[in-house]
C-alpha cells in the first residue's frame, strides 16, 4: 500500500523549494569532493602559488580566474561548486599550488556550501 500527499504550492514557491531540496540532497548525499591540492578558505586575495575561486566582489585569480558567482548569487554558487572545485584541483594537482576560496555568506544555501568547502579543506589521513 502506498500513501500519497498532495499539497498545492504556488509555482514560484514550488520551484524554489524543490530547487533548494535538489541542491541540499546533492550536497549532503550524492556528491563527494576529494581535492588533491591544499584548500584555503575565506581568502580575499591569492598568492602566486594559489588558484583563487572568487565569489561576489572577490574576483577569481590564477590560471582559470573562476568565480562561483560574480553577482554573489548563492544558488549560482551552489550550481558551480563541484565543477569549479574539480577544475581548480585539476590545474593545481601535482604542481605544489593550492586552491583559495573567497568567503561565502553562511546563511541559507551558503551554509551547505560552506559545510562542503570545510570538508574539502579538512586534512586527509
Amino acid at each position: 500500500m502506498h500513501a500519497y500527499l498532495s499539497i498545492y504550492l504556488p509555482t514560484y514557491l514550488h520551484t524554489y523549494i524543490f530547487s533548494y531540496l535538489h541542491i541540499y540532497i546533492h550536497t549532503y548525499t550524492y556528491i563527494h569532493i576529494h581535492i588533491q591540492a591544499g584548500v584555503r578558505l575565506n581568502a580575499t586575495t591569492a598568492s602566486a602559488t594559489e588558484e583563487l575561486i572568487g565569489f561576489g566582489p572577490v574576483a577569481g585569480a590564477g590560471h582559470l580566474a573562476m568565480s562561483f558567482s560574480q553577482t554573489a548569487d548563492l544558488r549560482e554558487a551552489a550550481t558551480n561548486l563541484f565543477a569549479m572545485l574539480h577544475q581548480a584541483d585539476a590545474v593545481t594537482s601535482g604542481t605544489g599550488r593550492t586552491i583559495a576560496i573567497a568567503p561565502i555568506p553562511d546563511d541559507g544555501i551558503g551554509e551547505a556550501i560552506n559545510d562542503r568547502l570545510r570538508r574539502a579543506a579538512a586534512p586527509r589521513d
